[in-house]
């Protein structure tokens, strides 16, 4: 489980400075939720985990690779955007955005995604940093906390 939280929080982060950067507000969570999106499983697969009622099987892992796919994302942000009240063409970008930054960064672990699942199959993992690291945690939520501060500090409030 804390392994989750360190990527969760690293996800986060980036993604909040990527709404930072592109000056988005009003929909910034739909950014948010896009960049946890392709490990929403683990929500539920890792407490079953713990107590001993589900095991990460190959098979288990097969079935949940095209989560970690530009394919996979396109779906699972489409199914996602039903969800908003707001139009789908207004939300769907956001939440595929914050998906797609969520993919860029897995590409820096060993063992990245299959970004283009189906067709291909390769991993791309980069080997920069590992998922149990909280080093990329801190350092992009200090980042995200710093930009934040320095914009509303400019903005007035």
């Amino acid at each position: 489980m804390e392994e989750a939280v360190c990527d969760w929080a690293t996800h986060l982060a980036v993604a909040w400075m990527l709404g930072e950067a592109l000056n988005i507000r009003r929909r910034r969570i739909a950014l948010l939720i896009g960049a946890v999106l392709p490990d929403s499983y683990k929500l539920l697969t890792i407490p079953l985990e713990k107590t001993g009622l589900f095991s990460a099987t190959p098979e288990v892992i097969l079935f949940l690779e095209p989560f970690h796919s530009l394919t996979g994302g396109v779906l699972v942000s489409l199914v996602a955007s039903a969800f908003f009240e707001d139009d789908l063409r207004s939300v769907f970008p956001l939440i595929f955005l914050g998906y797609t930054s969520h993919l860029l960064l897995d590409c820096l672990l060993p063992f990245g995604p299959p970004l283009f699942l189906p067709i291909s199959p390769i991993y791309f993992g980069l080997q920069l940093v590992w998922q149990e690291d909280w080093f990329p945690a801190v350092v992009a939520s200090t980042a995200a906390l710093v930009i934040t501060c320095v914009r509303s500090w400019f903005r007035g409030g």
